[in-house]
């Protein structure tokens, strides 16, 4: 007998069920959805389900549960959902598609990563807003990382913007944080000279504010959300319901890197109810 816990149980059929309908509603205004896989330690059984129930990458932030998904023979992409450190890059490279990235240097690293790879790397050049977990505070210095990337990392891919919230600092997607992001979406596009093909609103503490506020909703149709841990637990949060029946597919059973420092969060805050580990 399997004598092994704490033990997470997932219902197959109440997963299924979420994440289609998650995927739906967003589909339904021009989002895409990534799903994340860390909060389940990057099971392959979840990765495949998330595959086969439409989702258009995986994403982790740890690079050996994507290796274990690989090896699986679970197809990508695969997105690193936090900014790599320097002696990640091969491995990034490697394993993912895409990563979230808000440094020069480290961006010059992984374009020579790419060269000796001979492998081409996409990124998510990230804002920060207010919330601290990541991303330039200076958004003209993050434009002209931008137009760096776009002119002179020719191994390296451009693929859009984006903003973590409700993570270090409980800050809030809210209209306004949208409408900055976009903002800055806007100015990147006319330094490049393009569309960027994403425009990244933020995790699943977005969802409610894509749910309930549609008339607040930005006019653009390459938004992507990264859901995961909503998913298996997506209607603990008291203004997202999906049908009944369909609520929490998982459950619990027991046996007995960046420079540059910011004082204090800036944006609407939520209810904190311990602090929480950004890994």
């Amino acid at each position: 007998m399997n004598r092994q816990y704490p033990r997470l149980v997932l219902r197959d059929s109440s997963f299924r069920s979420n994440a289609r309908e998650t995927i739906s509603r967003c589909a339904a205004c021009g989002i895409q959805v990534c799903g994340v896989i860390k909060g389940v330690n990057g099971l392959p059984e979840v990765a495949r389900r998330f595959r086969e129930c439409g989702v258009t990458q995986l994403g982790t932030s740890r690079l050996e549960q994507v290796e274990r998904c690989r090896q699986a023979g679970i197809p990508g992409p695969y997105l690193l959902i936090r900014i790599p450190g320097p002696t990640e890059l091969p491995e990034l490279v490697r394993l993912c598609e895409m990563s979230l990235q808000s440094e020069r240097k480290t961006l010059d690293l992984l374009e020579q990563e790419c060269t000796r790879q001979e492998k081409p790397h996409a990124v998510i050049i990230m804002a920060d807003l207010g919330d601290l977990r990541e991303g330039y505070w200076d958004h003209e210095e993050m434009v002209q990382t931008c137009l760096y990337v776009e002119r002179r990392l020719p191994h390296v891919h451009l693929s859009g913007v984006g903003v973590n919230l409700s993570c270090y600092g409980s800050v809030r997607a809210t209209p306004e944080k949208m409408q900055m992001l976009l903002a800055i979406a806007r100015r990147v596009e006319d330094a490049i000279g393009r569309p960027l093909e994403i425009v990244s609103g933020g995790a699943t503490s977005s969802y409610p504010y894509r749910h309930h506020a549609r008339r607040h909703q930005p006019p653009t149709d390459r938004r992507k959300y990264s859901d995961g841990a909503g998913y298996c637990r997506f209607l603990g949060h008291p203004r997202c319901r999906l049908p009944p029946g369909r609520r929490v597919p998982s459950g619990g059973r027991g046996g007995g890197g960046e420079g540059e420092a910011h004082l204090s969060p800036r944006g609407a805050g939520g209810r904190r109810l311990r602090p929480k580990a950004c890994l």
